[in-house]
């Protein structure tokens, strides 16, 4: 699993590496999730994945991170209007629900996502805990709960840090 100590030093090279490719300048890229044409999940699917990404982001009052609110919001922007407008919804509400939580509403709907998807929800969550400079024992900790409730093991963890450093 994610305790794997080769895989923790490669999310800690990964992020070393990004740190000092983007040192002077501190902004965050992330992309949105790829659809098939006409194909559209299920609305628990964005209601989840926002309320992952607004737990990613949010600050100490419960709140999503002013800068970051555009950033996530456009990575529903292959959703019908609908669910882009409950995932705005869900990132401009306050919440204090935990990871627990989350992982068990990840876990719900990990049946709804394929492997592209699945490999995609821990990119963009990888690449929000590091702009937002969590410590070490955050990411790996968060990184459990994701590839417990996901189903993605050790080294399939180790290609989507491997792909996110070839970005």
């Amino acid at each position: 699993m994610v305790g794997n100590t080769d895989n923790n030093n490669d999310v800690k090279n990964w992020a070393e590496g990004l740190m000092h490719e983007k040192e002077s300048i501190h902004f965050l890229s992330l992309q949105p999730q790829p659809l098939e044409s006409g194909t559209f999940p299920q609305e628990v699917v964005p209601a989840t994945l926002a309320n992952l990404f607004h737990f990613l982001a949010r600050n100490e009052e419960g709140q999503c991170e002013e800068v970051l609110y555009p950033v996530i919001q456009q990575l529903f922007s292959a959703y019908p209007l609908a669910q882009q407008k409950l995932a705005e919804q869900t990132l401009k509400m306050v919440s204090i629900r935990g990871l627990d939580s989350i992982s068990s509403q990840l876990l719900n709907i990990s049946d709804f996502l394929d492997k592209q998807a699945r490999d995609w929800v821990i990119q963009q969550a990888l690449r929000i805990m590091f702009y937002r400079q969590w410590s070490d024992e955050k990411v790996r900790c968060t990184l459990k709960y994701l590839s417990d409730a996901l189903s993605v093991d050790s080294q399939q963890m180790k290609t989507i840090i491997e792909d996110i450093h070839a970005d």
